[in-house]
């Protein structure tokens, strides 16, 4: 998770599922746009 993903997660204005999506994505080398 890139930082500006962790700050926005912070100020609640990323729904937690983004959040999880868009690790697994990094970790899966899967699209997180495509989630």
């Amino acid at each position: 998770m890139d930082d500006l993903t962790a700050v926005l997660a912070e100020m609640g204005l990323v729904p937690i599922d983004w959040v999880t999506a868009s690790k697994f994505a990094e970790l899966t080398g899967i699209d997180e746009h495509k989630l």
